[in-house]
């Protein structure tokens, strides 16, 4: 049985201090700040995300920063991310299975349309069916693969080793 070779993706992030990574209205050090977010979003995700890699972000910062907490949040981010995602793949579905019953409903009405009359109506029926139907069969096959791919990526950064040091040049000052 062959074994899969996953590479590992390494991820450098340099902060100044750990509130550099949150939203700046947000004391407490929970969220993440878009920046942050779209730093991830923008070099790894949407670039690498077909690739089957693991991830290992390494943090380095000019002085020391709560390690545990950062690695929370982050996974706590991730983990938000993949819940707004599966909601919104399940809206996708909802939409496709209504885009499909109006095209299946369309295309029975142009069939009837067309055996009675050679109409421009009917015409314009089959146009409107098709329509909905591949609608629901771009839903189907695109929309979702990409969503699909984009909460597998968010579960290996979720699964990433998270590093931290200190940069050494600051640590001289």
């Amino acid at each position: 049985m062959a074994t899969k070779n996953i590479q590992k993706r390494i991820i450098n992030m340099r902060i100044h201090e750990e509130s550099d990574l949150y939203a700046e209205m947000d004391p407490d050090h929970k969220m993440l700040s878009d920046d942050t977010i779209s730093y991830f979003e923008r070099v790894y995700l949407r670039k690498h995300r077909k690739i089957e890699e693991d991830y290992v972000i390494n943090i380095t910062s000019d002085v020391p920063v709560n390690e545990e907490r950062v690695k929370e949040n982050i996974c706590e981010e991730f983990t938000q991310r993949i819940d707004d995602i599966s909601h919104e793949l399940r809206l996708l579905m909802i939409k496709a299975i209504v885009m499909l019953i109006f095209g299946a409903a369309t295309l029975s009405l142009w069939l009837y349309v067309s055996a009675k009359t050679d109409s421009v109506f009917a015409e314009i029926l089959s146009i409107i069916g098709w329509v909905f139907v591949w609608e629901a069969t771009d839903i189907f096959v695109l929309q979702q693969a990409d969503s699909r791919d984009d909460i597998r990526c968010l579960k290996r950064l979720i699964q990433s080793d998270i590093r931290f040091t200190v940069a050494k040049d600051a640590e001289s000052d």
